[in-house]
This record gives C-alpha cells, sequence and structure tokens, in this order.
C-alpha cells in the first residue's frame, strides 16, 4: 500500500511524491524509486524531475526535503552527520507552514470583515485542507 510523501521545501506548501518501488525479475532484489544510487545513475535531466537532491534522499518514507532545504543544508560549514539536522530543519519548515497558515486564515478574516460578510463567509479552510493532505489531493498525481 502506497501513500503520498510530502516534501518539505522553503518555498512554502509541500509538495507530494508517490513513493514507488523497482523489482529486478532477473535476481529478485528491490529498490526504492528514489534510492540515491538509482537517481545518480540517471542522467542530470532526469535527476532533476525529482524535487529532492539523490544525495538528500531517505529510506524512512514519511517525509523528504526539497532541493532548497538541501542546498541549505550543504551550504553550512559542517553538514549534519546524521539526521538530527534533517529533523530540525523539517521543524523549522512545518512551523513556518503554521505561521503562514496562521497569516492566510488573518487575512481571510480581516477582509471578510472589512467588506462586511464575516457572517455570510465560508469558514476559512482547516489547517488539514490548507495544506493539502494526501486525501485532500486524491486524483492529482
Amino acid at each position: 500500500k502506497s501513500s503520498v510523501i510530502p516534501v518539505f521545501g522553503l518555498e512554502g506548501k509541500p509538495c507530494w511524491v508517490l513513493p514507488m518501488n523497482y523489482h529486478c525479475h532477473t535476481c529478485g532484489s528491490k529498490i526504492l524509486a528514489n534510492d540515491a544510487h538509482l537517481l545518480h545513475s540517471l542522467p542530470l535531466w532526469m535527476q532533476k524531475a525529482y524535487p529532492v537532491e539523490a544525495g538528500w534522499t531517505r529510506k524512512s518514507q514519511q517525509f523528504q526535503i526539497s532541493r532548497t532545504v538541501g542546498d541549505v543544508l550543504q551550504a553550512m560549514d559542517e553538514p549534519p552527520k546524521d539526521y538530527d539536522m534533517y529533523y530540525f530543519v523539517a521543524d523549522i519548515v512545518k512551523k513556518n507552514l503554521q505561521a503562514q497558515y496562521e497569516t492566510d486564515k488573518e487575512r481571510y478574516e480581516s477582509s471578510c470583515q472589512h467588506l462586511g460578510i464575516m457572517n455570510d463567509a465560508e469558514p476559512f479552510a482547516s489547517y488539514k485542507d490548507w495544506f493539502g493532505t494526501p486525501d485532500t489531493i486524491s486524483g492529482s498525481a
């Protein structure tokens, strides 16, 4: 059973990827489609189609980080030696998204109040709907 995985970036809301496995019929081995070795073996133009730099792909399928976040981590004087920094950056991105949601909600409610339609306006989307979770983006792959 597959589910989409968020790719957190500095650009705003996450994009989503669908994890896949390749199965070799000759030797029987399986490999994740986002495996760093597999991505590195592809031509550069194909690598760029995937929103995560090959060196920052992870076996854990909870989330990924975008090329821009990977670039920030790589620009650090001492790149992280484990994934503690990876989770640290993901938490920063998640907090930024929460703040962006709150700002968007305040703007919406403020404009409804300014227009005098607060009582008749649709309520602002829940964070889950605004964020674009897998169940709200079904059919868009």
